[in-house]
């Protein structure tokens, strides 16, 4: 998006061998990731300005702070449901497809999104491959078939077509019966669909989406836009202060959170404006704080108990004197790598809205001791071995 001047990660753990997430990861063509194979993760960098989440796209469609024509809507679904095509003709099972682990990456040619309605061209990605929704509560047992993910995600993209186009498309009645159409051939089978579409287009004058719009039902391209590019400036002047206010030390997490839940208060602004555009500024919010510090304390309490019932475990067979201090240091720094997979968390803004707080902080705080457990249980039998081996040294001696 125009203004949306930062960048931020999308972090995903996996299981896969790491050959077969390479393998993945190439086919998918999103290039700017890291792997980090020691802790089983893939690090998403995401440019705002030229990639946006699908879900964070449907958001600014429902606000209205971005205009986009049925046509691109209804284009998106298609381009989706021809990924999907490709990952089964390249054998690839996602397991955990959702609309905020769908990307749109602008084609390098193509002018950034913004208040202002334009023609879209992109490339669709998907991220987070064998990453459970470590969000729910069931997330060791949930799995979603790719097939039923992709028609949810389908349906949810005409449901916002439906809901979200301008009022005059949608009292149309031949936009109704488009509607029932792209609903009742995506149930019925994502061949059919396709065909759907394309007979769509046909019939709109919009052959293979050329114009990205349909003829008589789309006018976000001929309305006259008048505010949108009046205030224009102004909305770009309103997101760089936000950025100068909330983007400190690169802490984009804080900052994407503001910005999203002002940009509601931006749209109101430059649509309901006569004259002057007044600067918007995000309500007082606490949320982000309570999660933000269950994710980045470390609990010395936690670490030391579990250390102490490791230890217990072994003097039941072993007399060792064990040095509490050095062991409680290394587990820390163990901990510092580990708990990368918690930024997971930050992935997306409406995970922290849409869910209940405390939902949310007993997940951080689930995760947080089972890895704690598994890394401790491990670092003692280490430990525990070194002892051992060196006991015996001592014996023969």
């Amino acid at each position: 998006m125009k203004g949306f001047d930062y960048t931020s990660n999308l972090i995903y753990s996996y299981k896969n061998s790491l050959n077969e997430m390479k393998q993945i990861l190439e086919f998918d063509g999103y290039n700017d990731f890291e792997i980090k194979e020691e802790l089983n993760l893939i690090k998403y960098t995401i440019n705002n300005q030229r990639v946006i989440k699908l879900n964070y796209l449907l958001y600014l469609f429902e606000i209205k702070y971005v205009r986009i024509t049925v046509a691109q809507l209804i284009q998106l679904c298609k381009e989706i449901v021809q990924k999907y095509y490709q990952m089964q003709q390249n054998s690839i099972q996602h397991n955990y497809l959702h609309l905020n682990r769908v990307l749109l990456k602008l084609d390098s040619n193509q002018e950034s999104l913004s208040i202002l309605p334009i023609k879209l061209n992109y490339k669709v990605h998907f991220t987070g491959y064998d990453c459970p929704f470590y969000e729910r509560e069931d997330f060791q047992n949930y799995q979603i078939n790719d097939a039923d993910a992709i028609k949810s995600i389908v349906l949810e993209i005409i449901n916002f077509i439906e809901k979200y186009s301008m009022r005059k498309t949608r009292n149309d009645q031949k936009f109704q019966q488009i509607i029932e159409s792209l609903k009742s051939s995506i149930r019925e089978s994502f061949d059919s669909f396709i065909q759907i579409i394309n007979e769509i287009f046909q019939q709109y004058s919009n052959q293979n989406n050329e114009k990205q719009k349909l003829v008589n039902i789309d006018q976000q391209f001929e309305h006259l836009n008048f505010k949108r590019n009046k205030f224009q400036h102004s909305v770009q002047l309103n997101l760089q202060e936000l950025q100068n206010k909330f983007l400190t030390n690169n802490n984009y997490h804080f900052y994407e959170l503001n910005l999203y839940i002002t940009l509601p208060l931006m749209t109101k602004e430059f649509r309901k404006s006569i004259t002057i555009y007044l600067p918007q500024q995000p309500p007082q919010d606490l949320l982000f704080i309570s999660i933000r510090n269950q994710l980045e304390c470390c609990e010395e309490n936690l670490i030391k108990s579990l250390i102490n019932e490791q230890i217990d475990i072994f003097n039941k067979s072993y007399k060792f004197e064990w040095d509490i201090n050095a062991i409680i240091k290394e587990i820390k720094k163990i901990l510092l790598l580990k708990y990368q997979i918690l930024e997971y968390f930050y992935n997306d803004y409406q995970i922290l809205i849409n869910n209940d707080v405390d939902i949310i902080i007993n997940q951080i705080s689930f995760l947080k001791k089972n890895i704690a457990q598994d890394a401790i249980n491990n670092f003692i039998y280490d430990y525990q071995l070194s002892l051992n081996l060196l006991q015996l040294i001592d014996d023969s001696i």
